[in-house]
């Protein structure tokens, strides 16, 4: 079993977003994103903002604690 995205939060202008992942082990944890576009090179994508340690034994769990950790995405919720 490999790595599988089960939920994606976008930010307000779509440039970053939170992929909650579920891990072989069934823990799951969650990968920030930045949209990029270089126009010279013709290329765009996302690429990761690195790694996340954290790890949590439900999605339930996951999606209440991960808002901690990203700030847009708390802001966004309207959570402190």
């Amino acid at each position: 079993m490999r790595t599988e995205v089960v939920e994606t939060f976008y930010s307000k202008d779509r440039k970053r977003r939170v992929n909650i992942v579920r891990q072989p082990d069934g823990s799951y944890s969650y990968v920030e994103e930045y949209y990029f576009k270089n126009e010279l090179a013709e290329i765009d994508g996302w690429a990761s903002l690195g790694g996340n340690p954290s790890l949590y034994d439900s999605l339930e769990t996951a999606r209440r604690e991960v808002p901690f950790n990203v700030t847009w995405l708390a802001s966004q919720r309207g959570e402190p």
